[in-house]
């Protein structure tokens, strides 16, 4: 097995450029699929970075615990606090006293993946499905890992097997969905996130990601819908109001745009992204006060802001 890495657990894509919440020139990025180079084939944020982060757990049981329970039950503990090497450690020690069992199996490929060494993890939940065949759970572990290998074909491939033997995984419809999105399949992934929230309501990355998909098939005022819903439903991150801000921009609802733009990022932030989609929608005077006030209120941003309104100036 390879050194355990840090505690980032998903496969976490960022997309930023001058509108974005940094306000950071727009770089050369790949974004998982060759085609997704740029701010302008993709403005935003779209998949949730603690999608998976361990929650808090127990006390952890007494280290002299030595039947395969209590193993299991201090890797579980120990998992969940996002101590990826005594997990394995502990599924090891359950495994020498019980060395087919495919629940344990399939925890050690969990532990791979959320310390993201997909590779590993391939082939924990490919000796699971050795030992119970047809098990979704694992087809979709195999999926979670070959995503974050980018391997996307064949991550669509599992998730589609384990959606078709369990079709309550509503993960394996929302990496679906992701997987459409990066393809720019805007139909297709719409249609599985629907699905994922059919399954989880609750969930605020798949409207996010919903929103996302909307905004890029031109259903614009359906995206904001979604993105007001996620921010009802309580998932109120920087990102969500980020992507409501440039939705509301391409409804030219600008004041609003700057009030959301300004809850993902500060006030030099929002003056300066809004200024962007003012500038994109030809209001060119108005953008450069925008960027103007971008500077005054953040010199720090002062090249960024600068370029944008030496823009502005330009097209006049």
């Amino acid at each position: 097995m390879r050194p355990f890495t840090a505690a980032a657990i998903m496969f976490t894509i960022l997309i930023s450029g001058c509108g974005t919440k940094t306000i950071s020139r727009a770089p050369e990025i790949a974004y998982g699929n060759p085609d997704y180079k740029h701010l302008k084939d993709l403005p935003a944020y779209r998949y949730d970075p603690d999608a998976d982060r361990p929650k808090p757990g127990k006390n952890l049981p007494k280290a002299s615990a030595l039947s395969v329970d209590e193993y299991e039950a201090l890797g579980d503990a120990f998992l969940s606090r996002g101590n990826f090497y005594m997990a394995h450690t502990q599924y090891e020690k359950a495994l020498e006293k019980n060395p087919e069992n495919p629940n344990l199996i399939y925890k050690q490929g969990m532990v791979q993946l959320k310390a993201e060494n997909p590779e590993d993890a391939i082939a924990l939940f490919k000796q699971v499905l050795e030992l119970q065949p047809n098990l979704a759970s694992a087809m979709e572990g195999l999926g979670r890992a070959h995503f974050t290998a980018k391997n996307l074909k064949t991550a669509a491939m599992y998730f589609n097997q384990a959606v078709m033997y369990d079709p309550l995984l509503w993960q394996s419809y929302h990496y679906l969905g992701m997987i459409h999105d990066l393809n720019r399949n805007y139909p297709a992934a719409i249609k599985a996130y629907n699905t994922a929230l059919t399954l989880r309501p609750d969930q605020g990355m798949i409207l996010n990601n919903l929103g996302m998909s909307l905004s890029g098939s031109g259903q614009i005022r359906e995206a904001v819908e979604v993105f007001q819903q996620a921010l009802v439903n309580g998932y109120s991150r920087a990102t969500v109001y980020n992507n409501l801000g440039w939705a509301l921009c391409g409804l030219e609802r600008y004041e609003e745009a700057f009030t959301a733009f300004k809850l993902a990022g500060g006030i030099a932030v929002a003056y300066n992204n809004t200024g962007v989609g003012l500038l994109k929608h030809g209001h060119r005077d108005r953008a450069a006060a925008y960027f103007r006030k971008a500077v005054e209120e953040s010199p720090r941003f002062y090249v960024t802001a600068h370029e944008n309104l030496q823009k502005a100036l330009k097209q006049r």
